[in-house]
């Protein structure tokens, strides 16, 4: 009699993953099916660790067949077609041996495939599952695929609802055997499953594809980072080998059937596609490390994938949230298409200035610009451009324009009309699904079960309106005032919405008090970090408080801060940081100035009151910006950015920048606090000064707070080591005396909690920030001694030496910190030596004080900065006062 085969075969691919075996072959035992239905095979592919010792005990007291074959490390795709080779099973599945499955997996597909008789392939739910946090999530880029629940899905009809996951995907061994289909073994860490399925669809006759929503696979998000999935953006052939041997060898077997790619294959490589974009902008990103060739070589390779790929489904593309950078970068890019005309969008009206921007998109060479206002053509002055690259490629350009808001205005462009919108690009139409044309027209989904059995609701203030009591109709045009709802809701929530009035309107009545109003009406607020002053904020509000008096000027400070006292004796006007004062001068200010950028200064009003924000930001950076910095920037809503050097002002306003700001936002005036160091310039030095800036990755960050906690082996970590040696260099100590000065240590803001973490010796003077102003610090240091820390310029300004000590510049200088590299460069345009060791350290201290500091660096010196007459401060005031203040035609049209 023979053997009825099993249902399902799993293959798993077996390497070092001896710490996760134990729960996913629990998970594989626990299976409410019956487990004759069921073939388990484990390819031990080469693992050097105890996974096949752990595999042979369990398969021992096991009731499911299990096979277990052992083999040189070839990598994933090779170890999945030797269990190919040997399954018997009517279905197979590929379930790695990290992640686990629901107890009903397996009893959820067989009765999903006794309700679908002719599919080919099922699709089952992945359920993340992360680590660190003992937590599952419905958050894959591709879950809304399961909204709708259990189903059949034609992709000739929804190209969205591609599959490209090995795991979940549970496949006819028939169909496999017939087309000889295997897994690429060229592709051995990446797009290997994404290649399979896709191929295996592609022999279809019908594609379409059985989601079952109940059958849960929990996808393990490893904290250590180390799967092949999270470590493979590492890898340089992610870049080049499986672009041709992944993308471009399914392009080719498609090919061979028709000669136009399928519109679901083309969805599914727009979606791998846009993850190399999405990883390559965000700050660290591997590809920074990538060299000149291969980056060259990706661009090849992408172009010719495109080539077969429509911008009809580039538009069309809505499997996961993509931007409108990321569309672009793909047509403008790559694509030799041209839209014409320019559509431009006014995005934002500047009330305070009386100015309306006009932003557009251009692909190389920005057009010719006229604007006919008021019936005269005049050009626009208030320009300015950020270039969007990718791998080191400029995509395309954003255009911003900025023109009179009143008055009756249109745009050319190189001479012809440009068509002009009152809102935000949305995506072209070039295809209609009944279902989005049901529900805009009809307003429900025509093909769904449901119809409407009663009239639309009624928008509240028609109900409002035709509503005979008088009361409710005064309640809601109070509470509309205030934004309390605006939602549509039925007559009969009507009530409900009103008898909350008194209790929400009274909260709001309290918060904004005829008090409050009159004492910070059109304040200017100022903040360095809640905790501490002694930077730009309060330097420039001392110029306030001294020589102008008609600005209603307040400052924000913890009351617990070491700075409360000295700055009330002061004079200051402070406000306690998170009290209700603090938020009702915020709403009440016209201008909120601060060092600082966290999201907790630039955001920081809960959701209820974000509505009254109208204060214009100044920021007033607690550093030169020296590093491209435009990702954070360009997130901002910066109405003034300060800046202190020549090339830090062009480096952010030049059109082939990153930044999106032009001299509409940007003004060189010189930092605030440097006023008050030049007036410490003939200070007596004191100390050599050693001054390191902190680094990201020895850090958790909490977002909401902004604070931050040293990771536990910090220690033992480079940073530590190598600023340890340098502050128990006896050779420099043995120089700083010989000078009559000391050996002092000021470690950033973030470190000063962990300084015994450093073990710092005894004749090392411990400096705070908070104990003494910076300016009297660098003022009484004969010679820095930093890394990257902007705190060079500073010093550079009063003509003090430095030495750049960086021993993990490869790291730093290649984006692992929180900052990608920009127009500064250490060697060529720094004020010190560069050295990477704790011995070149001291040579250079060495050399400083035996032979005197390098002409070099004097003239660099001199060079950078544009003021130092110690009017930076007034400038601020100046350029933030025209920020508030309507702009003359004739300043913005010529």
């Amino acid at each position: 009699m023979n053997k009825i085969p099993p249902l399902f075969t799993i293959i798993s691919a077996v390497y070092n993953v001896a710490e996760y075996l134990p729960r996913y072959l629990d998970s594989i035992a626990a299976q409410t099916i019956q487990h004759d239905k069921l073939e388990l095979i484990l390819v031990i592919d080469g693992s050097l660790d105890t996974s096949e010792q752990i595999i042979r005990e369990w398969a021992l007291n096991s009731t499911i067949s299990t096979k277990i074959i052992t083999k040189e490390n070839g990598g994933q795709a090779s170890a999945r077609n030797r269990g190919l080779d040997v399954a018997q099973g009517e279905w197979l599945t590929f379930c790695d041996p990290d992640d686990f499955l629901a107890a009903d997996y397996f009893s959820q597909l067989e009765g999903f495939i006794e309700n679908n008789q002719n599919v080919s392939i099922i699709a089952s739910r992945l359920v993340s599952y992360h680590e660190d946090r003992d937590e599952f999530r419905h958050d894959h880029p591709l879950e809304k695929r399961f909204h709708k629940g259990t189903r059949v899905v034609d992709l000739n009809s929804q190209p969205n609802f591609f599959h490209m996951h090995g795991p979940t995907s549970i496949v006819r061994r028939a169909n496999v055997r017939s087309r000889n289909l295997k897994f690429n073994e060229s592709l051995r860490f990446s797009f290997e499953d994404a290649h399979f399925v896709a191929s295996y669809i592609l022999n279809l006759a019908t594609p379409s594809i059985g989601y079952c929503t109940e059958a849960h696979y929990y996808y393990r998000k490893r904290q250590s980072g180390d799967s092949a999935v999270q470590t493979s953006k590492l890898r340089e052939e992610k870049y080049t080998q499986i672009l041709v041997d992944g993308h471009l060898d399914l392009i080719k077997l498609s090919t061979r059937i028709s000669p136009r790619l399928p519109d679901w294959l083309q969805h599914l490589l727009i979606y791998d596609i846009l993850w190399y974009f999405r990883g390559d902008r965000r700050v660290g990103a591997p590809s920074r490390f990538l060299s000149t060739d291969i980056k060259q070589k990706f661009h090849s390779y992408i172009s010719e994938i495109l080539d077969h790929i429509s911008i009809v489904n580039i538009h069309a593309f809505d499997s996961m949230p993509t931007d409108w950078d990321l569309r672009y970068a793909l047509i403008l890019g790559y694509k030799d298409f041209d839209y014409g005309v320019p559509r431009v969008y006014a995005m934002e009206i500047d009330a305070d200035r009386s100015l309306t921007l006009l932003r557009y998109v251009y692909k190389s060479d920005a057009p010719d610009e006229l604007v006919v206002y008021k019936g005269q053509v005049r050009k626009p002055t208030m320009v300015s451009s950020r270039a969007v690259k990718f791998f080191d490629r400029v995509m395309f350009h954003h255009r911003f324009v900025w023109i009179p808001a009143r008055g009756r205005f249109s745009l050319e462009l190189d001479g012809r009309p440009a068509p002009l919108e009152l809102k935000g690009p949305t995506r072209e139409k070039f295809e209609i699904r009944p279902y989005s044309a049901s529900v805009r027209i009809l307003g429900y989904d025509l093909f769904s079960d449901y119809s409407p059995k009663n009239a639309p609701i009624v928008d509240l203030d028609k109900i409002v309106r035709h509503s005979e009591d008088d009361s409710a109709r005064q309640a809601h045009h109070f509470l509309s005032r205030f934004g309390i709802f605006k939602s549509k809701v039925s007559s009969t929530s009507l009530s409900n919405k009103v008898q909350s009035f008194d209790s929400k309107s009274q909260e709001h009545l309290d918060f904004f008090d005829v008090h409050r109003a009159s004492k910070y009406k059109d304040a200017w607020v100022f903040m360095d970090r809640p905790e501490r002053a002694n930077d730009n904020a309060e330097h420039l509000y001392r110029e306030i408080l001294q020589k102008h008096k008609d600005i209603n000027a307040w400052f924000i400070l913890k009351r617990d801060s070491s700075d409360w006292e000295r700055l009330s004796n002061e004079g200051f006007r402070l406000l306690p940081y998170g009290e209700v004062d603090y938020f009702a001068a915020l709403i009440r200010s016209v201008v909120f100035a601060s060092s600082h950028m966290d999201k907790y200064i630039s955001d920081p009003l809960p959701d209820e009151l974000k509505k009254y924000k109208r204060w214009k930001f100044v920021f007033l950076q607690h550093g030169i910006t020296k590093d491209d910095l435009s990702s954070w920037f360009n997130s901002k809503d910066i109405s003034l950015l300060i800046t202190s050097t020549r090339d830090e002002y062009r480096s952010i306003v030049d059109p082939e920048s990153n930044y999106r700001f032009g001299s509409k936002e940007v003004e060189l005036t010189g930092f605030p606090r440097h006023d008050s160091l030049m007036g410490h310039h003939f200070t007596q030095p004191t100390w050599i000064l050693l001054s390191p800036t902190w680094r990201d990755w020895l850090f958790t960050t909490d977002v909401a707070s902004g604070s931050r906690t040293l990771i536990p082996d910090f220690a033992s970590s480079d940073f530590a080591k190598n600023w340890h040696q340098v502050l128990q260099s006896k050779e420099i100590l043995f120089a700083a005396k010989s000078k009559g000065l000391e050996v002092a240590f000021l470690p950033h803001p973030f470190l000063e909690p962990y300084l015994d973490n450093l073990d710092i010796p005894e004749h090392v003077r411990i400096l705070r920030w908070s104990e003494l102003p910076f300016a009297e610090i660098l003022a009484r240091t004969a010679l820095l001694i930093t890394d990257y820390s902007s705190t060079a310029f500073e010093a550079a300004y009063i003509n003090t030496p430095v030495v750049y000590f960086q021993f993990d510049k490869d790291l730093v200088l290649n984006g692992a910190h929180t900052y990608e590299r920009g127009y500064f460069n250490y060697k060529q345009d720094g004020f010190g030596p560069c050295v990477h060791t704790s011995d070149k350290v001291v040579e250079a201290v060495i050399s400083l004080f035996e032979d005197g500091e390098d002409l070099l660096y004097i003239r660099r010196k001199h060079e950078t900065f544009k003021y130092r007459d110690r009017n930076n401060s007034k400038r601020v005031v100046s350029a933030i006062r025209k920020r508030i203040q309507p702009e003359s035609v004739g300043r913005i049209l010529k």
